[in-house]
């Protein structure tokens, strides 16, 4: 599996548009999709870090997940990507 494989296997597996993905992690719905087709990378040390940020994981779990040494469900384990703030909901569970 390929870095953009392994970006839509998490993005579904999390149950995800590209559109809220790319919400958590600071992207347009375009930039996702150009990641999830092998048109971006990853590259750069604040693009992985808001990719960590907006799934709730560390930086060294999301490169290792990235890099193939760990499987998208030990992932999942530590993500904690549904109840964390987006700048559209910066505090999930309150009314707005």
């Amino acid at each position: 599996m390929d870095l953009g494989d392994r970006v839509r296997a998490l993005r579904k597996a999390l149950g995800l548009t590209q559109e809220a993905l790319g919400t958590r992690v600071e992207m347009t719905r375009t930039e996702v999709n150009h990641v999830e087709n092998g048109r971006r990378g990853l590259s750069g040390h604040e693009v992985r870090l808001r990719f960590a940020r907006g799934l709730g994981v560390p930086v060294a779990l999301l490169d290792a997940y990235f890099a193939g040494d760990l499987a998208t469900d030990a992932l999942l384990k530590v993500a904690t990507a549904p109840s964390l703030p987006t700048a559209a909901n910066p505090k999930p569970g309150a009314a707005a």
